[in-house]
């Protein structure tokens, strides 16, 4: 025979009683007080007098494992209603690319498939359906749900930071492999082809300006005329071009996080300061780029100031579109492509301009740290003496990409 129930509680702990007027059998725990100083108080209750005593024993587990879930906390809390909290707070502090790039994740895979999950119940296999989700349904790469299981894992960690309960198991659970990046350093002999093509018309700095000086796409399309200094021969890249997303069209507010440097040029296109301190640098012009720019420069202007424009138009920047197609342009007019042929053929990412800088530099001999300060990759901060004193050789190691592009003043 069972060992009977004693349904008590020691003096102090709390109560259990039938409730008179509904015939319900109460418990009532103590749980210390709250944000008031008041006393706070656990109920859980049952028409079964065995199971609301059950009920009652679970929570008091749960107290004095110190799991239960924070005043003020919604305990059924669902990934869905959290993760648009984390969107709230995150809106405040992350630049507006990555904050775009959480929305997406969120929006398009996270709450479709755990939604409704409540967050204490999310466990691995729940990733491991992500995932699955995202790859067999979604035709993603690995490396794309990876991140987005690494962003849930974040969300998952900021609940239980503001006192919901989550399983450790989750937040440990490993991500799947990423996959096999492709892109490549452009071979010389095509980046030869791309810039003779280009040698035609005006557009042949623009593309000096990622396959030689190394610089991204944000990055020359941001590039104002006051950050060009022709008579010392020097590009100062302070700022980038990005588009930021509306918060109210119609008031002209942008999300962004609180101080937030951007400058508006017109409509959604800012300039804003580049991610990282590495990436404020001063470079050297080749005497070609400077040849080139000088040439440029003597061109119906910008009226927003910027040294590339929108095609046809001096009163709107180039967006990365654009600029992405006309890319894809060059490499068809010169012949030149990734992989393939003209009439099946994979294109060289706008990016992989900018492996080929590093490529070349490391050809060349050029120290690493020379490479670092042109390519604005590591978090080394120089003094403004340090930059003026490594000037010349980040100059020399340029002119030598330069040479090895056929690409003379």
């Amino acid at each position: 025979m069972g060992r009977r129930k004693k349904y008590e509680l020691t003096h102090g702990e709390g109560s259990f009683y039938l409730r008179a007027s509904d015939g319900m059998w109460v418990g009532v725990l103590e749980a210390g007080v709250n944000s008031k100083g008041k006393r706070r108080r656990i109920t859980v209750s049952s028409k079964d007098k065995d199971r609301a005593w059950e009920k009652l024993v679970a929570k008091r587990k749960e107290i004095a494992a110190g799991e239960y879930t924070a005043e003020g906390v919604r305990a059924n809390m669902t990934v869905e209603k959290w993760a648009e909290q984390y969107l709230a707070m995150k809106e405040k502090t992350l630049r507006p690319r990555s904050y775009t790039s959480e929305l997406h994740r969120c929006t398009r895979w996270i709450i479709p498939v755990l939604g409704r999950r409540k967050l204490r119940d999310v466990s691995p296999a729940d990733l491991r359906l992500l995932t699955d989700k995202m790859i067999d349904e979604g035709g993603c790469s690995t490396t794309h749900a990876a991140a987005t299981q690494k962003l849930l894992q974040r969300i998952l960690k900021t609940a239980q930071l503001e006192g919901h309960q989550v399983q450790e198991r989750t937040l440990k659970a490993p991500a799947p492999g990423k996959s096999v990046n492709d892109r490549t350093a452009i071979p010389v002999e095509d980046a030869v082809k791309l810039l003779q093509k280009a040698e035609s018309d005006l557009e042949a700095a623009r593309w000096v300006a990622a396959l030689l000086q190394g610089m991204r796409q944000g990055e020359v399309l941001g590039l104002t005329w006051d950050c060009v200094d022709l008579e010392a021969g020097t590009i100062d890249i302070s700022w980038q071009l990005q588009e930021l997303p509306y918060e109210d069209r119609a008031r002209g507010t942008f999300i962004k996080p609180r101080n937030y440097e951007c400058r508006q040029l017109i409509g959604s296109y800012h300039l804003v300061r580049p991610k990282t301190k590495a990436g404020y640098r001063v470079i050297p012009l080749v005497p070609w780029m400077r040849s080139a720019l000088t040439a440029l420069a003597g061109q119906p202007r910008s009226t927003l100031g910027l040294v590339w424009h929108r095609d046809g138009d001096l009163d709107m920047p180039r967006s990365g579109k654009e600029d992405r197609d006309a890319w894809k342009t060059l490499q068809d007019r010169a012949g030149v492509w990734k992989t393939g042929d003209k009439e099946n053929h994979t294109y060289y990412v706008l990016h992989e301009a900018r492996h080929t800088t590093a490529t070349l530099l490391l050809a060349a001999g050029v120290d690493p740290e020379i490479i670092k300060t042109i390519m604005g990759h590591s978090d080394i901060m120089t003094t403004r003496g340090y930059q003026h004193a490594s000037q010349e050789m980040a100059r020399k190691a340029l002119e030598k990409v330069a040479s090895s592009l056929q690409l003379e003043a």
